[in-house]
């Protein structure tokens, strides 16, 4: 194991050298732990002088166009201006580059991958791509190739802090936490004021079970960065896993009013009311849980039936209800009991549909 790191706190020091793999744990919802930004200043900045390079002119002011939508965060404009440049030059890898850019902050992954795939072949030796093309992999749940990417990035770059938290998020994603941890302590060692990488230390250990050891994480990276909203949510989620829960709700609260991204804010409304029904708070527990249908929650629940959802303002009376277990077997089981409360409420002339996992059905 790498030497001790130079800790202001000792107890946090002294934490990451005694942790070991832990007995481990299911992972726990969290915020994106990736350092950098798509599309950030720095890679406009890049592309922009990048476009000197270029032999057709025709297409410099539509990239140009392109990279001060992408600096305005419009990202239709950009890519609109990114097509029209690709009229001009398929083959212009900048152009790749920054229509990728756009459909990634749109929201449109696939086309996002396709775009950046084809600005990497045209453009190998511009690593930023890579890092882009590594964030989006793994948002998109492709682990391995995210770390292939980040750990080319990092070659080229060795003293980029974002490379590293990004390659050891990819590692601990895949459960290889021995290896993350590793690349972290090294981070750490040169960059102990690093918020970001005393946070994604944390979510390791989490992942591991190591609770107390990743709260510990989590409050030194908050006091490194006290507006780290991710921190102080990440160490709610440790208080959780140790029963500690009005301080999980302590930290909820306060990093709800920090975050702004919409998918976060869904994400941990959710985690919010799991914590209130923990509470015994109900109705605040049941009315918040509401944020599962969330249309920014990117875990959000859907229904593939066509028909309107019950809400508890509806009369029952009489009526046609399909019931349907929303999160797996358990639900269907543990909920069951709930069934003769519905058949009382359709009433005599009422009708209940019941949707249960095959293996149930000779049970029902």
């Amino acid at each position: 194991m790498p030497p001790p790191l130079r800790a202001r706190h000792s107890s946090s020091a002294a934490a990451l050298e005694t942790s070991g793999l832990g007995r481990g744990a299911p992972a726990v919802g969290a915020p994106d732990d990736l350092a950098g930004k798509t599309g950030g200043e720095s890679t406009l900045s890049r592309l922009n002088s990048a476009l000197g390079e270029l032999k057709l002119l025709a297409v410099r002011p539509h990239l140009r166009r392109a990279i001060a939508a992408l600096r305005d965060e419009l990202p239709q404009p950009a890519a609109e201006a990114a097509l029209k440049a690709l009229e001009q030059d398929e083959r212009c890898g900048y152009a790749w580059w920054l229509l990728g850019i756009a459909r990634d902050k749109a929201g449109d992954l696939g086309s996002a991958l396709k775009c950046y795939e084809a600005a990497i072949q045209l453009l190998p030796d511009q690593d930023e791509i890579a890092n882009d093309l590594g964030r989006l992999a793994f948002r998109l749940g492709l682990k391995p190739l995210a770390e292939q990417l980040f750990a080319r990035f990092l070659e080229a770059h060795p003293g980029s802090l974002d490379a590293a938290n990004n390659l050891a998020c990819a590692l601990r994603d895949q459960f290889r936490h021995a290896e993350a941890i590793e690349i972290l302590q090294v981070a750490i060692r040169d960059n102990p004021t690093s918020a970001v990488l005393w946070n994604t230390l944390g979510t390791v250990l989490s992942e591991q079970g190591e609770f107390e050891t990743a709260a510990l994480f989590f409050t030194e990276a908050m006091r490194c960065d006290a507006q780290l909203f991710r921190a102080r949510y990440n160490r709610g989620n440790a208080k959780l896993s140790l029963s500690d829960f009005h301080g999980a709700l302590e930290d909820y609260d306060a990093a709800l009013e920090e975050v702004q991204l919409a998918e976060e804010r869904a994400m941990m409304r959710l985690a919010r009311s799991t914590l209130l029904l923990n509470l015994g708070r109900i109705g605040e527990g049941w009315d918040l849980y509401e944020a599962r249908f969330d249309p920014a929650f990117s875990d959000l629940t859907q229904f593939v039936i066509d028909r309107p959802r019950w809400t508890p303002e509806d009369d029952l009376t009489g009526r046609s209800l399909l019931v349907i277990g929303e999160q797996g077997l358990g639900d269907e089981v543990l909920f069951a009991n709930m069934l003769p409360d519905v058949i009382e409420a359709l009433g005599p002339q009422g009708r209940m549909s019941l949707a249960v996992e095959q293996r149930l059905v000779s049970l029902f």
